[in-house]
Parts: C-alpha cells; sequence; structure tokens
C-alpha cells in the first residue's frame, strides 16, 4: 500500500484502498516516516471491523453488513477475489429505505439461492413479497424464500457457505446469536 510493507487483516480492495488513504493520511499526521508512523501501519494486521467480511468458519457463514448498492459492490469484489467462481446461499434483510434492488443485482451471480430475514426493529423492513418481487425482475429462476432468524440459524452449516448481508442491524443480532454457540 503507497510503496509501505502494510499487512492488513481486513480482507478485500474496497479495504486495501481504505488502507491507502488511511496510510495518506498517517503520513501527514505524522509528518513522514517515524516510528510512531510505522507503529501506526502496523496496526493495520489487528484491525477488526464487525460485520465487515466477518468469517465465521464454524458455520460456514460470511457477515458483512453491506446495505446499500456500494457496500453491497465491496462485497461482491471480496467474494470474487477470496473465492474466485464460488457460490453462495445468501441470508438477506433490509430496511424499507434501502436501495435494495440495486444490491441484489450486484451479489445475484454469486447466489444459490435468497433466504430473506426480516431484522428485529421499529424500523420499516422490506417484506418478503417486495424483495421477492425485486429478485425476480432481476433474475427469475434464482431460488428464494422467506424464513424467520432462528429457523435460518438452525440452517447453517460449514457445508454450505452462506453470506448474511443487507443490514447492520441484523449482522448485528445474528453476531450476538453465534457468538459463544461455535
Amino acid at each position: 500500500v503507497g510503496g509501505d510493507d502494510i499487512a492488513l487483516s481486513l480482507l478485500g480492495p474496497r479495504q486495501r484502498t481504505n488502507a491507502a488513504t488511511a496510510r495518506e493520511v498517517l503520513l501527514r499526521l505524522f509528518d513522514g516516516r517515524t516510528d510512531a508512523f510505522r507503529k501506526a501501519l502496523d496496526g493495520f494486521a489487528q484491525a477488526e471491523w464487525p460485520a465487515r467480511f466477518e468469517r465465521m468458519p464454524e458455520f460456514g457463514l460470511i457477515v458483512d453488513g453491506a446495505h446499500n448498492p456500494e457496500g453491497a459492490e465491496a462485497l461482491a469484489g471480496t467474494l470474487r477475489e477470496t473465492f474466485p467462481g464460488r457460490s453462495f446461499r445468501f441470508f438477506f434483510g433490509a430496511f424499507s429505505d434501502k436501495d435494495t434492488a440495486a444490491g441484489l443485482r450486484v451479489l445475484r451471480p454469486f447466489a444459490t439461492e435468497f433466504v430473506f430475514l426480516h431484522p428485529e426493529s421499529t424500523r420499516a423492513s422490506k417484506s418478503f413479497e417486495e424483495l421477492r418481487g425485486e429478485l425476480r425482475s432481476i433474475d427469475s429462476s434464482i431460488p428464494c424464500r422467506a424464513a424467520g432468524l432462528d429457523d435460518a440459524l438452525a440452517e447453517l452449516s460449514p457445508e454450505v457457505p452462506t453470506v448474511l448481508c443487507g443490514s447492520l442491524r441484523l449482522c448485528g443480532d445474528v453476531l450476538r446469536r453465534l457468538r459463544g454457540r461455535g
């Protein structure tokens, strides 16, 4: 990244771009290449970002808070780079103010199935019918169904690679439920 040998704990092209931007800020902040600058760069190897391509291999799950078209593009880029040619079941739920059609369009090439979930919140979320309609307008051949969160989590298995996305709230709920179960 920017001529420096930087180890990144976060995967994907978007994270390399973010690291390059952060490196430039740190370079100016530390006014050159000091020990503090190097220590800051070394911190990239320990960075953690819950629900950002967070892998839970014991469940066969990747949790990514992609909840807008740009997030879906970043997720797609990381899936393409990390698992070339691989397909996934998607657990997907989103709030009603999100551009889910654009996200579904971006994720569709990676999908074997979409399982639509509802984020648990007082905010309005997209219904199964809305999401199914959006998906059908993109590709009528991809299987989709609705599921409750508990039922969906009971289906998790290392043998069925699954990506959870569409809502940071939904990702947070799943991470809280799964931590300690693996």
